[in-house]
C-alpha cells in the first residue's frame, strides 16, 4: 500500500511533465516533441528499478549539447526526470541524512542564485544562477536519495564507466572515418568533454580491475580504449586530473586493504605499458600539446589560467563580502569572451563573496 501514492505521484507528474515539455518544444518541430514524450516513460520506468542509469546519464548530460534538428537541452530534460524519481523515492522512503558538506554546497547554490539580483550581466547571470541552484543542487542531493545501498553506488560507477567507454569508442570510430591528424572528439561534445568522460571512466576502470573479479577482464579490455579517448582528446587538464584521480583510487584501495600491493604494482606496470602503446598512435599535434606541460611556454590557453585566477582574486578583494554578482566576472575582468576564471573557489570569491567561497571549500 505504501507504494501507491508514490506511483500515482510519478504518473501524474509525468503526464504534466510530458504535456509541458511538448508545449515548450512545439516550436522546434515534431521530432523533439516525440523524443520527449516517447522516451520519458521509458526512462522513468527504468529509473524506478535502476535509478543508477538515469542518474548517471543526468550527471554527464551537462557535457553534451544536441543541436540541429533536435535542439534539446539534455541536462534539463534528464534533470527533470531525476527530480521525479527523487521526489518519488522521498515519498516512499523518507529523507536520508544530509552530510554537512552537501548542505553547505546546496546553500552556496542559493547564494549564487541571490547573486543574480546584483549581477552586472543579468542575462548570463540569471541563466547561470538558475542552473546552478536547480540542476546543481539536484546533482548533489539526488544521489543521497536514490543510492541508499552500497550496491547502488557500485552500479552507478559501472554505468559511468560504460558511458566513458562508449564516448571513447565513438571518438575512435569518428577518427577512423578520416585521417587522424587532430584532437579526437565525440558526439555532442568537444575534446574537453571527451577527455573528462574518458578520464572519469579510466579512474573507475582502475578500481574495477583491481577489486572486482567479475569485471577484471572487461576492465583490461576497456583500458586502452579509455586511454585512447583521454590522450587522443589532447586535453591537458583532464589528463592531469585523471592522473591525480588514479593515484587517489590506488591510495584508497591500499587504505582499505582490498587487494595486495603486488597486484597494484602489476596493474600500474600494465597501465604504463598501455600508455606507451597508445602514445605511439597519437598525432604529432597532440604530442606537441602535452609537451607544453613541461615547457616554459605552456601555450596561450594554459597561460591564460593564472591571469584569470589573478583577476578573480583581485575582483573579489575589491568586494569581499558579497562579491560583484553572479555572472559578472567577464564584465569586470575585461577578459571577455572568457566568462569564468576556470577555478571554482576563485569564481565564487569574485562573484559571491568570501562566505560562499569558504562554504564551498569545506
Amino acid at each position: 500500500m505504501r507504494r501507491r501514492p508514490s506511483a500515482a505521484f510519478a504518473i501524474t507528474t509525468f503526464l504534466g511533465l510530458a504535456f509541458g515539455l511538448a508545449v515548450g518544444f512545439s516550436d522546434r518541430g515534431v521530432v523533439p516533441v516525440l523524443l520527449v514524450v516517447l522516451s520519458a516513460p521509458v526512462l522513468l520506468a527504468v529509473g524506478t528499478r535502476r535509478p543508477e542509469l538515469v542518474l548517471a546519464l543526468f550527471l554527464v548530460a551537462g557535457q553534451f549539447t544536441v543541436h540541429g534538428v533536435l535542439n534539446v537541452d539534455v541536462g534539463l530534460y534528464l534533470g527533470t526526470l531525476v527530480l521525479v524519481l527523487t521526489i518519488t523515492a522521498v515519498m516512499r522512503d523518507g529523507l536520508p541524512a544530509i552530510p554537512v558538506q552537501i548542505a553547505l554546497a546546496v546553500a552556496v547554490a542559493f547564494i549564487v542564485l541571490v547573486g543574480v539580483t546584483y549581477s552586472h550581466d543579468p542575462s548570463y547571470g540569471v541563466a547561470k544562477g538558475l542552473r546552478f541552484a536547480t540542476l546543481g543542487s539536484l546533482a548533489m542531493l539526488a544521489p543521497l536519495v536514490l543510492l541508499r545501498a552500497e550496491h547502488s553506488v557500485e552500479r552507478l560507477l559501472v554505468w559511468l564507466w560504460l558511458i566513458g567507454i562508449g564516448v571513447s569508442l565513438a571518438a575512435i570510430a569518428l577518427s577512423l572515418s578520416s585521417a587522424l591528424a587532430g584532437r579526437l572528439v565525440s558526439f555532442g561534445g568537444g575534446p574537453i568533454t571527451l577527455g573528462r568522460l574518458a578520464g572519469l571512466g579510466l579512474g573507475i576502470d582502475i578500481y574495477l580491475v583491481a577489486t572486482d573479479r567479475r569485471l577484471r577482464v572487461p576492465g583490461l579490455v576497456a583500458m586502452p580504449i579509455l586511454l585512447m579517448g583521454l590522450l587522443g582528446s589532447g586535453s591537458r587538464g583532464p589528463v592531469v586530473a585523471a592522473a591525480l584521480a588514479a593515484g587517489a583510487v590506488v591510495l584508497g584501495i591500499l587504505a582499505r586493504r582490498e587487494v595486495r600491493l603486488t597486484r597494484l604494482i602489476a596493474l600500474a606496470a600494465l597501465m604504463l605499458a598501455v600508455v606507451g602503446a597508445v602514445w605511439r598512435f597519437l598525432p604529432e599535434a597532440i604530442v606537441a600539446r602535452f609537451a607544453l606541460l613541461t615547457s616554459y611556454d605552456p601555450g596561450v590557453s594554459a597561460m591564460a589560467r593564472p591571469q584569470l585566477v589573478a583577476a578573480a582574486l583581485r575582483i573579489g578583494a575589491s568586494s569581499p563580502i558579497a562579491g560583484i554578482g553572479t555572472g559578472s566576472f567577464a564584465v569586470e575582468s575585461g577578459m571577455a569572451p572568457l566568462l569564468y576564471p576556470h577555478n571554482m573557489l576563485a569564481e565564487l570569491f569574485a562573484e559571491n563573496g568570501t562566505i560562499a567561497a569558504a562554504m564551498m571549500a569545506v
